[in-house]
Parts: structure tokens; C-alpha cells; sequence
């Protein structure tokens, strides 16, 4: 009997976590898609390519975070940058709606500006 319980707790322990584990890889693979298409949307918006970077913190409550890193000048185009992301989420991302989403707008400095990928070549280095 002791062998039945103990195989039973371990199932189901087993089970759980996996279960878990499921749904931790599914909330990190929509923040992946989520993080593909934003900058796309907010260029639509602004007219520049944002640098964003998403993070997830679960603990007794789960908090998806994106920290969007746009220029002074494009952060006065877009008056409600909170609101503006939320809605891309809730027309293509229902999902992540029920969960804590915390959005950090950074302003760039302009020796920051390269943050599209593109390299820098000075023209007095050679």
C-alpha cells in the first residue's frame, strides 16, 4: 500500500510540474511573438523603430514587462505609448491579457541612437 501511495504522489507531483512547465513555455513563447511584432506596430506609429526588451517574473503572480527604448522626439509623437501597446496586445494577444503587464517607456540619449542594429563607422577613424 505504501508502494501504491508513493507511486501515486510522484505521478501526480510529476504531472504538476510539467503542467507548469507547459504553461511557463507558452507564456514565453507569446511574449517571443509579442516582442516580433511591437516594434513593426509602433513604427506604424511613430515613425521609428523602437529597441524592446521583455522580461517575465513569475512568482505568486505572474508580471510580463517591456521596456521600449525610443528617441525624445518620437516619444512626443506617441501621447499614450501605455495605452497604444496595451491595445496591440488585446487585438493580438488575448491571451497575455490576463496577466500584470508592466510598460517602461526609456527615452534614448543621442549617443544611444543606434539601437535599430545598424553599425556606426566614424568617418575620422578610417
Amino acid at each position: 500500500m505504501k508502494r501504491v501511495l508513493k507511486t501515486i504522489f510522484l505521478a501526480g507531483g510529476v504531472a504538476t510540474a510539467g503542467y507548469f512547465g507547459f504553461k511557463v513555455y507558452r507564456i514565453v513563447q507569446i511574449m517571443k511573438l509579442a516582442e516580433k511584432t511591437l516594434p513593426a506596430h509602433l513604427e506604424s506609429l511613430c515613425g521609428e523603430l523602437p529597441h524592446i526588451d521583455s522580461g517575465v517574473a513569475i512568482n505568486t503572480k505572474t508580471v510580463l514587462t517591456f521596456k521600449i527604448k525610443l528617441s525624445p522626439e518620437a516619444m512626443a509623437k506617441l501621447e499614450n505609448l501605455n495605452e497604444s501597446v496595451l491595445d496591440h496586445l488585446r487585438e493580438n494577444y488575448p491571451g497575455l491579457m490576463k496577466y500584470k503587464i508592466e510598460i517602461k517607456a526609456i527615452e534614448l540619449n543621442p549617443e544611444d541612437s543606434f539601437v535599430s542594429g545598424a553599425e556606426h563607422n566614424d568617418p575620422e577613424e578610417g
